[in-house]
Order: C-alpha cells, then structure tokens, then sequence
C-alpha cells in the first residue's frame, strides 16, 4: 500500500523523472549516495532523473510526527495551480495506541526555480476521514484540481474545502461525473464505509460541495463494507451505477438488483460503451438484462502471468490510445512484465483515455489501487467529450488575443525595441521594469507545428517581428525586429520552466539554442541575443498580459 513511488515530468523538460520517497544510505543511478544528516527517522523526497538515475532534487518530509517513527507515503501527481504539476503525498505513521498521524504534503517547482514544500494540512489536528487512496481532481472544472479523501476535500492552495458529514474511513471511494449533465459543471462521488458508528453503510456525495444526496444506513455499526465500484452497466438507467455487497442502485439512490459483479476494479474492455470489470485476474462482465455475470477473459489463461496478492493488475489504463484499458501484470516467473490488450473490436472512436486530465492524474496514482476515473461521462447515450487541449509537456500556448509584457526572471526587466524604433534591424534589448508603452509590449501568433510568431506592438502593418538576425544557427546571434517574412528566423518555441516562465527556443537553430540577455546582465539596455541553454534564468522569460 505504501509504496512512496510515482513517475512523471516535475521540471518540464521533457522526459520523464521518478518521484520517491527515501531515507539517509540510498544509492542513486550515478553512484551517489544519499545523505540529509537529519538522522533517526529522517526521510525525503527525491526527483530523480529518468534517464540516468541521478538525483536531481530532493526535499525533507516534515518532522512533525517523524519522532514517533517513519513516515509510509503514497502518490499522485495534480495541477493544483492550474499550471504547474504537483507531487501530492500521504504521509502516514502510527502511534502506541494504535492512532494514526496523517499528513497531506505537496511539492513542486510552482512559484520558484527549486523543488520545495508547497503546502501541508495535518488531518489529525483539522479531522477528516481517509479512505485507503486519495483522489487528486478538478472537481468543479476551474483548471484546478483539488486533493481529496473520503471525507474531506483540500482547494488547491492547501485550505479547506469541506468535510463530509457522518462519514468515517472506508475502503472504496470515487469520485467522477455521474452523467452528461454534470460534464463540465460538478463531480460526484460514491463510497463505501467500515464500522461506521452513524451506521452509514455506503453513500453519494457532491465532491465539489461535500454534500450528502443519497445515503444508505442500515445494521449496528459494526459491518465492513469492504467493497465498492461505479460504471455505467445498466442502459436502462440514466447515468452510471453503484454496487457493492449491499446490492446495485443508479446515481438517484433507486435500488436495481440484489445482485452484481463483484465490486472490483471497473474496466473499459469489450466494444460497447458499458464497463466491465477486473477481479482477482478475472475479467467480468454484468449482464442487467439477465443480472448475471459472465467471464470475458482469464489474465493467467491467456499468458502466464500474475497479479497482486489482492488480485489487482499491476498497472492498467489505456496506454495503447484506443479508449478501451489495458492490464499489466507480472509474468509468473517475476521476471518480466506482461501487458493484456482486448482484442474486440469497437464501433465508437473516442480519445484515448490518458488525454483526460483526472483519468491521468489516477495514472499516477500507486498504493492500494483504485478504479481509473474520468473528468466526463463515459457510458450509455454519451455525449462527444470534445478534441481535448493537448500539447507536449513543456510548451505553452499563450492568447493570441492578448497583449503581453515579457520579463526577463533574471533581471525582472522587459523585452524592449530600442529607441521605439520600427526600422527593420532595430536592436532588441531590456529595459525597465514597467511595461505598457508599445515599444515594451508585444502581442503572439501561431506559426504552426507550435511555434509562434511575436510582434511588437510598435506594429503599424506586417512589420516589427521579432527576428533572429539572417537566421543564423550560431551563439551570439544578435536578436531584432524585421519586416514579416515567416521564415524559421521568426518562429519561436514557448518551452515552460519551473514557476511559469518560459524559453524561447529559436526555430532557426533547430530548438538547439534560445533566447537570452546577454552575459546575464541586469541593468537596462542590455542586450537580446540567441545562446545555446545553460539553465541560466537570464535565459528565463515570463509573459505578462497587460491587456
């Protein structure tokens, strides 16, 4: 469960980086060793390079309770700012009587250039029930996810969004948009409880407000549910399903059936547009005609192969892109991994799953598996979700609408044409800090295959671009403004760095250099030049609109 393991892009730089949870005598991929000199139960975490395995960075895990002993960590990576991706981390340990700490913690490079502590909430001291996962989602579709647990729900700057009345710990929880009237608008949730002393035995919440709509209480408080799922598996029915060992109901609280698949792991699988699902390496299917469950397919009949000791795959999502999921397992001699793809044919064409950003934050998500969630509907009578807004990690798209200051990090001064000059040639440099005339103001435009062009306010027709000067692919390169001519001299890549600024990387050279001020120097009138990447911030620009 506590595996204190995930990988994903943290730094933007386009290749993967592996998030872990360490400790004092850990040996990276290069041969280093670990070493925080906070000894006894001391443990951080790392960003490690996903290519070389070296330590790019690393952060303590708060002492707070680390007297009583380690910290156990599970993972999942959200935009909590709209922007930036964070590590979000449940870190948990135990006291002599039985009593858990239990702390959210997030990191990430939002708002500076260093892996840092974003913001921490102690459920011990503010309450809130856990489940055996949390839940990192944009459950009222701002841009910004939330971090969410069974029984309480964080906004994406650390404070509280709501607790759940009644409910306490439980071991299945999920949260998504139950039908086509919800996409866009607000996220349900549905769990299931553990010895609840309110006697709640299962229940579906509003996951954007915390509010209780149908609940089902019933027996002493003393039963375990232990087991819950949701999908769409009835067509009948307006929405998806919930089930569990208590019997089906649709998303209104109506009772369907006494009997169900065994509430597992919901799965896109066969060809139509209702969920299976995957238990204990059984994939299953709900028949609501006849409220039977039929055997699709056998994990371990198929390839020797194994699952966990519970009976979850390893991993399983849509990775091949063609919506339905894929299974990975361990091969049964543990010494490969084997991935189980459906070989039946579908008539709908939907994007691929990963394209969603809640099913992709549930990607990352390890420990004590859960069911993949989506951000909209899918299932029976769907609406089209629409092309999603898609780009490679590491660029920007930016409002071609707008006009924008762009600020060098290193100096805080803004690009500037010199003297306000429009003749083709004028010299690009920086200078002060307060944008809003046109000589320090600038406006974009794509370019195509996501480059863009940008042009000086100064502009009185197709003049005023920013230019490398005669496209040359060389350091030193002296940065301009020229009349338009779309050559590559003019198209610009926005790649993003930590904290929201970008580089501009230059068509001309390939991508291979950018631009820069010159030797980093900070005062006004320095100058604007192309240079290969050094990491420097001089080479760091934020674009600020100003209108």
């Amino acid at each position: 469960m506590w595996d204190g393991a995930t990988v994903y892009d943290m730094d933007l730089d386009g290749s993967a980086d592996v998030l872990l949870r360490i400790a004092d005598g850990v040996t990276f991929g290069d041969g280093k060793q670990f070493s925080n000199n906070s000894g006894g139960n001391g443990q951080a975490i790392a960003v490690i390079d996903g290519m070389t395995g070296a330590l790019k960075a690393s952060v303590n895990l708060p002492q707070d309770y680390m007297n009583i002993g380690p910290m156990a960590c599970m993972m999942e990576v959200g935009y909590l700012d709209g922007v930036n991706p964070a590590l979000v981390c449940w870190i948990k340990n135990r006291n002599a009587d039985k009593s858990f700490n239990s702390l959210m913690v997030t990191y990430g490079y939002e708002g500076g250039s260093e892996f840092h502590q974003i913001w921490k909430y102690d459920t011990k001291l503010m309450g809130g029930a856990e489940a055996h996962q949390f839940r990192v989602e944009d459950v009222d579709y701002d841009g910004r996810d939330e971090v969410l647990h069974m029984g309480y729900a964080i906004n994406g700057d650390g404070t509280l969004r709501y607790q759940v009345k009644d409910v306490v710990h439980g071991d299945r929880w999920h949260v998504t948009a139950f039908s086509n009237a919800q996409n866009g608008k607000e996220m349900w949730g549905y769990g299931v409880q553990q010895r609840n002393p309110n006697t709640l035995l299962e229940y579906i919440y509003n996951a954007s407000t915390g509010e209780l709509l149908w609940t089902n209480y019933g027996g002493d408080g003393d039963i375990d549910i232990g087991r819950g799922d949701i999908g769409d598996v009835d067509p009948t029915h307006e929405g998806y399903e919930v089930w569990s060992f208590q019997g089906m109901y649709d998303m209104h609280g109506e009772k369907i059936s006494d009997t169900n698949a065994y509430p597992s792991l919901k799965l896109y699988w066969d060809g139509d547009l209702l969920s299976e699902s995957y238990n204990d390496s059984k994939i299953e299917k709900w028949h609501y005609d006849s409220q039977s469950v039929e055997r699709l397919a056998t994990t371990w009949k198929i390839t020797g192969c194994s699952s966990s000791d519970r009976g979850a795959p390893m991993f399983y999502g849509d990775i091949l892109g063609d919506w339905r999921e894929e299974i990975i397992c361990t091969g049964s001699d543990f010494a490969s991994l084997v991935i189980v793809s459906t070989t039946m044919p579908t008539d709908y064409r939907l994007n691929c799953l990963a394209q969603d950003p809640a099913y992709r934050n549930d990607m990352t998500s390890k420990g004590y598996y859960q069911s993949n969630m989506l951000s909209y509907y899918l299932g029976t009578g769907m609406d089209d979700p629409g092309q999603p807004d898609v780009r490679y990690i590491g660029e920007t798209a930016l409002d071609e609408q707008a006009v924008y200051a762009i600020r060098n990090v290193n100096s805080s001064r803004v690009m500037d044409v010199a003297k306000s000059e429009r003749a083709d040639g004028t010299n690009v440099q920086q200078y002060g800090t307060v944008p809003g005339k046109a000589n320090n103001t600038w406006t974009v435009r794509a370019a195509g295959d996501g480059y863009y062009y940008i042009q000086s306010k100064l502009a009185t027709g197709e003049n005023c671009y920013l230019t490398v000067e005669n496209g040359e692919n060389a350091d030193g390169t002296n940065v301009v403004i020229s009349s338009f001519t779309g050559d590559d001299s003019q198209k610009f890549r926005f790649r993003s760095n930590p904290g929201g600024s970008v580089m501009l990387l230059t068509k001309c050279s390939g991508d291979a250099r950018c631009v820069e001020v010159a030797d980093a120097e900070t005062g006004a009138g320095a100058n604007v030049r192309q240079w290969v990447p050094t990491g420097s911030t001089c080479q760091w620009w934020k674009f600020e609109k100003t209108e």
